[in-house]
């Protein structure tokens, strides 16, 4: 079998390095698996994996909408002329799925991580996504990340052939691993969905009653934002490296 893992842009995400594992596992087992990136991120995660891109662009989701239909163009040519011979072509993101309909149906697979209509909060927008999002995923084949995703899929009708579990990184586990010594420790990004106001507000309360908080961010405003008021700052770190300062130097996930 032959695959192509088709991601929005490789910006430091659990997400893409979920895209990235998966591809790593098809390969392991035999499989011929590659990605296919949309966008390119001025901080793009490391990969051991075939990396192709449909574009040179930063990701920017003010300029997203009026690119995609060159990026849906440039998918359609790359498809006709590159990839009709693979068995599988897997769509990971909102974004992507667009390009889902121009792969015939029985290559059309999509990995669903999350339930990407809550990633624009309540209301109308939210529905029309929801609605826009089942209905492009019942036209293929799905691959959970986890039980609870397949229930919830399940409860929207959906049929769900294949679930690749997420678990945590077992370097994290490891018994040398370094520790620090800290009562609270998050990871804070951009987006409505993520609450980063909340995440703020409990840093504030916690640095009032003199605990230690550590935080690990890719977005370089909020790592500025929080620099002083946390114990330990983590700035796009690598899994197999755990820094001590707060002032960490930027490194891609792997």
């Amino acid at each position: 079998m032959s695959a192509v893992i088709v991601v929005p842009s490789l910006k430091i995400s659990g997400g893409n390095r979920e895209a990235l594992r998966l591809t790593t596992e098809l390969n392991r087992d035999g499989h011929a698996a590659s990605v296919l990136s949309l966008w390119v991120s001025p901080h793009a995660m490391a990969s051991t994996v075939p990396v192709a891109h449909l574009s040179s662009w930063p990701p920017r989701a003010a300029r997203a909408l009026g690119e995609l239909p060159i990026l849906t163009y440039r998918f359609a040519r790359w498809w006709r002329h590159t990839a009709r011979r693979a068995s599988t072509v897997v769509f990971t993101h909102y974004a992507t799925l667009p390009l889902a309909l121009l792969v015939p149906r029985r290559q059309r697979f999509f990995f669903v991580q999350d339930l990407e209509w809550n990633f624009v909060g309540s209301g109308p927008l939210s529905r029309l996504l929801r609605r826009v999002v089942l209905g492009i995923y019942r036209s293929g084949r799905i691959i959970s990340a986890n039980a609870y995703l397949s229930e919830r899929l399940a409860d929207e009708g959906m049929d769900v052939a294949l679930e690749a579990p997420i678990w945590a990184d077992a370097d994290f586990l490891a018994p040398d691993a370094p520790t620090q010594d800290i009562d609270f420790a998050m990871v804070l990004r951009k987006g409505d969905h993520k609450r980063l106001d909340l995440y703020l507000r409990f840093i504030a309360l916690a640095r009032a009653r003199q605990l230690r908080v550590g935080v690990i961010t890719p977005e370089d405003d909020i790592a500025a934002q929080v620099r002083d008021q946390v114990e330990v700052l983590l700035l796009r770190p690598s899994t197999r490296r755990c820094a001590t300062s707060t002032h960490a130097a930027p490194a891609s996930s792997t």
